[in-house]
């Protein structure tokens, strides 16, 4: 996020600068910094012209389009929807309103505080996956060494899911690679599913099987013709055939919204990127794996497929042993049980995202809240009592509205949209 807001800074230094900038984005927030918007359909000019316009427009979810947040959460509370506009910008004209409206500052809300981390000792018995001082080096012992993990420590409990976040080359990727057992670490230990894969004796095979890694962009590693083989070669290499390979490949292709009876005989390479996206992750999903272990699977996917995608995911995690994913969205963040801040190959932090984009959130991590996160805090300084665990749109807007009609925020705050919302807030590890 951080180099992110540098770039888009520069840009507009440019553009006022005289210089013509063409700008391709899926992130409509950036869009919606834009003196022009030109809005793609199918090969087509869906939109040229404003983005007050075009952020007007009743179609945009045809597009795989969506307002940006500040948008939505202004017209949620009947104020004029501003595009590009800031979290400071929009709590200013809500306090204005609330200024005119006494109840919205009334009743003071107390959430839950979120228990302290505990120890790894104490979860040994039931974690998916974890971590003690854990060292990697790349090109270990040449003059080119790099140190992308230093002495990280922190445990996940069996049946939650973690969101790792931090700045590009903070150890994300690598992190994933040791849970995947694609490598062993420098010093310190790793464990998956339990097993060392260090240790003797240890069936790798099997384990990365059970744990395997979906990369960034997995569709660029799509190499079968048809669809139906692409999702076939996990289970065939696990020595599947017959009916019951028949039925990894249609349950896993169903399970991400690409039905086996239409698309098993889809040439792989003639699908949309959102469908090769799910071709990628119908192929890890056939193997049956005990945990889900994905780098950016959001990344570069239109609002739409990008939503849909991260639902899907979760819901196939339902039942399983873990779901790990880096993301540099923060919303994505938000949805996950755990949140890991990683800063150059250390743990900066640990915990349930209420607490870490809460209370506990600190500027110097290098990333940003979610925008609802972000805007709740503005709100709260300027005095309204807005819980501090708000983190996602619908909250956000409940706890306005309900303040507005004289109700109990604090009453139906849990996120039933967000099948990342985490039942048990208290387990995990600190560094």
């Amino acid at each position: 996020p951080a180099s992110r807001a540098s770039i888009l800074e520069l840009l507009d230094e440019l553009v006022h600068g005289g210089c013509a900038v063409i700008h391709i984005t899926h992130d409509m927030a950036e869009a919606a910094r834009a003196g022009r918007i030109l809005a793609l359909s199918e090969g087509r000019i869906a939109y040229d012209g404003e983005s007050q316009g075009f952020f007007a427009r009743d179609d945009l979810a045809e597009l795989g389009l969506e307002r940006p947040q500040a948008m939505r959460i202004a017209s949620a509370l009947g104020l004029k929807p501003i595009p590009a506009e800031s979290a400071r910008a929009l709590s200013a004209r809500i306090a204005g309103v609330s200024a005119t409206c006494p109840e919205l500052r009334a009743a003071a809300v107390a959430m839950d505080s979120p228990a302290a981390a505990v120890p790894v000792a104490a979860l040994d018995a039931e974690l998916a996956f974890s971590a003690e001082n854990l060292v990697f080096r790349y090109l270990e012992g040449s003059g080119d060494e790099s140190l992308a993990l230093g002495g990280l420590s922190l445990a996940l409990p069996v049946g939650k899911s973690l969101a790792l976040v931090g700045a590009t080359g903070s150890g994300k990727s690598t992190l994933l690679q040791l849970f995947a057992a694609l490598a062993n670490p420098s010093s310190g230990s790793v464990r998956v599913l339990g097993i060392d894969p260090s240790a003797s004796g240890t069936d790798l095979r099997a384990l990365r099987m059970s744990s395997p890694l979906s990369v960034q962009r997995p569709e660029s590693a799509i190499f079968e013709l048809y669809a139906g083989d692409e999702v076939a070669f996990g289970p065939r290499n696990q020595g599947l055939k017959g009916a019951a390979l028949v039925e990894r490949v249609l349950d896993a292709m169903d399970a991400v919204g690409l039905p086996y009876g239409a698309f098993r005989d889809r040439a792989s390479r003639a699908l949309s990127g959102g469908q090769k996206r799910r071709l990628a992750l119908a192929s890890v999903l056939s193997m049956r794996p005990q945990a889900l272990v994905m780098d950016e699977p959001g990344s570069a996917l239109d609002p739409g497929s990008r939503a849909g995608l991260m639902d899907t995911l979760f819901a196939a995690a339902k039942g399983r042993a873990a779901f790990v994913y880096s993301t540099h969205s923060m919303e994505e963040a938000a949805r996950a049980d755990y949140l890991a801040v990683l800063s150059s190959g250390r743990l900066a932090a640990f915990g349930p995202p209420s607490e870490l984009f809460g209370k506990g959130f600190c500027a110097d991590w290098g990333i940003a809240r979610p925008f609802a996160a972000e805007l709740a805090a503005e709100l709260r300084a300027l005095g309204m009592d807005i819980p501090i665990d708000v983190l996602h749109e619908d909250q956000l807007v409940f706890s306005l509205q309900g303040l507005r009609a004289g109700a109990d925020p604090a009453v139906g705050l849990a996120k039933p949209s967000e099948p990342g919302a985490a039942a048990d807030k208290g387990r995990g590890t600190a560094p």
